[in-house]
């Protein structure tokens, strides 16, 4: 099936109320539908998140094998292998909507403002990648519960690729941000 990024987009959202309702269908998660992929992928959306393993973006938005493109790492940075892997998700795997998807109480980004407020934190080893750099740069202490995922969202429209992509109408780039507690996903 060929998706618009609008049809891609309702999927998400009728799939995170089914989720956050309590009734997720668990669609396309069987021997079946794996075997349908052997020779290929065409997910409608590529997912960019945190490695939050309270925020796996299949079961959030009630999808199954084969529908969705995730890129996961701690606090969702866009960094160049990110980048590079949006664009093969869109110029490859053929997804028509790119969303990045904030959530909830992540410590990466507690962190980052922690260490932005001048508090030294002691981080062992390559931890301290998550917490300053590129994440720090995205931080802004608007009082968002979201507050990276617009910069993201723009770094990634200012992707050659997906930028022009996204200008001729062949995809979506949209920023999205979950909450714990109720399980639904809002979007910004």
């Amino acid at each position: 099936m060929t998706h618009t990024p609008a049809s891609a987009k309702t999927l998400l959202i009728d799939g995170n109320r089914r989720f956050a309702a309590g009734s997720p269908r668990h669609p396309r998660q069987d021997a079946a539908a794996r075997a349908t992929l052997l020779e290929g992928q065409t997910p409608h959306t590529c997912v960019i998140s945190c490695s939050d393993s309270r925020v796996p973006p299949e079961i959030i938005f009630d999808q199954g094998f084969g529908d969705m493109f995730v890129i996961r790492n701690g606090g969702h940075i866009p960094t160049d292998v990110v980048l590079a892997s949006a664009e093969f998700a869109h110029v490859v795997a053929q997804c028509c909507l790119i969303v990045v998807l904030g959530h909830e109480s992540c410590k990466a980004l507690e962190f980052s403002r922690k260490l932005r407020a001048g508090e030294e934190l002691d981080l062992p080893g390559s931890t301290s990648v998550l917490t300053n750099g590129v994440l720090a740069d995205l931080v802004d202490d608007d009082g968002s519960l979201f507050p990276t995922v617009p910069r993201i969202v723009e770094r990634l429209r200012g992707s050659q690729v997906l930028g022009k992509a996204e200008a001729d109408g062949k995809i979506e780039i949209l920023g999205a941000g979950y909450h714990l507690h109720s399980g639904e996903v809002e979007w910004l």
